[in-house]
């Protein structure tokens, strides 16, 4: 191999290299954290009207969200249109949409959610596995007689999940880029190195 071409060896593998490093940042990721609300906390023994809140913020991504599905286990609890949204319908790092229905319930009563949300698609298309991200929340409402119950915003450690969408590439597919690259990178240094050696002798 004469010396144009160990050069043109180093020099794609710096490239390929590189590039792996490049697909790693440039990798697209999704994540949302799911909060479930109750105002009021409390309620008095025969029960009373509880408006619950999913909160749903887009946070520790990359990328945006424009299909959104919230699930709510609570029977008589129709969600509204949610709000936050900054008009452009897409549910972007840093914005928390919020949805909200009113329900008569007793003490004791844990009302959970679960979200389901995707990039590109439907909400429909959100409740399998095309979506991107999923996440839950709950929160219970307790009896009025002096039990603090759960104050609002604060409804328990929220159940997160991050998903890589099929077919792109996530940190951790391209994790082996780097090394592939890192490989190619170091046999291309360690058989040029025999030959300068060789001249220097």
């Amino acid at each position: 191999m004469n010396k144009r071409s160990r050069l043109a060896a180093l020099m794609g593998a710096g490239v390929l290299t590189f590039a792996a490093v490049g697909a790693v940042l440039a990798a697209p990721t999704y994540h949302i954290t799911v909060t479930k609300t109750a105002d009021p906390t409390s309620v008095p023994a025969g029960g009373g009207d509880v408006t619950f809140t999913v909160h749903v913020a887009a946070d520790q991504g990359t990328a945006f969200f424009q299909g959104v599905n919230v699930s709510d286990s609570l029977v008589g609890c129709t969600l509204g249109a949610p709000t936050g949204d900054d008009g452009d319908g897409k549910l972007e790092d840093g914005e928390t949409w919020n949805y909200s229905c009113t329900v008569h319930v007793t003490p004791g009563t844990t009302n959970t959610a679960t979200v389901n949300a995707c990039h590109d698609g439907s909400s429909g298309q959100c409740n399998n596995s095309n979506h991107n991200a999923s996440g839950s929340g709950e929160v219970t409402v307790t009896l009025s007689n002096g039990n603090p119950g759960t104050s609002p915003g604060a409804s328990g450690q929220p159940s997160t999940d991050t998903l890589v969408p099929t077919g792109e590439s996530g940190p951790a597919n391209a994790a082996w880029l780097i090394i592939a690259a890192l490989g190619v990178l170091l046999g291309s240094i360690v058989v040029l190195s025999p030959a300068r050696i060789g001249r220097r002798r």
